[in-house]
């Protein structure tokens, strides 16, 4: 089950009740179409308290 959603374009998460929120941009840099990995994107959210360690995150390019 996806817990999260990440926009490439938007450099957003969504998560659940249609919320949005901005990656910063140091974070969003770390993923691109060539190199699909959420590891930072992940570690942010969890620090954040946004995301739990076992979450899993979809893409939207």
């Amino acid at each position: 089950m996806i817990d999260a959603i990440y926009c490439m374009q938007l450099r957003e998460l969504l998560l659940d009740h249609n919320r949005c929120v901005p990656v910063p941009k140091h974070i969003a840099d770390t993923v691109s179409e060539d190199q699909v990995d959420f590891r930072y994107v992940k570690n942010w959210a969890v620090q954040q308290k946004l995301l739990s360690q076992h979450a899993e995150i979809g893409l939207v390019a």
